[in-house]
């Protein structure tokens, strides 16, 4: 399963959007996967969904959120 969720920023000072892609039962791990200066394009999120199809809970938060939120290039 795939999808955007909204999370609360640990300060407590806004949220931020990140990409989940959850494999079919139980994750063996969760892996954080980092944006490139693109942002969280097509390739992040492909790149998410192949981990999920490994098994793995794969999360891409948006860094660039407090500058440009959603910037996909």
């Amino acid at each position: 399963m795939t999808a955007t969720k909204t999370i609360a920023a640990a300060s407590g000072e806004g949220q931020f959007n990140a990409y989940y892609a959850e494999p079919e039962g139980s994750p063996k791990a969760a892996i954080i996967v980092i944006q490139e200066i693109f942002g969280v394009n097509a390739g992040i999120r492909r790149k998410c969904d192949t981990l999920a199809e490994a098994g793995y809970l794969a999360v891409a938060p948006d860094l660039f959120h407090k500058i440009a939120p959603g910037i996909e290039l």
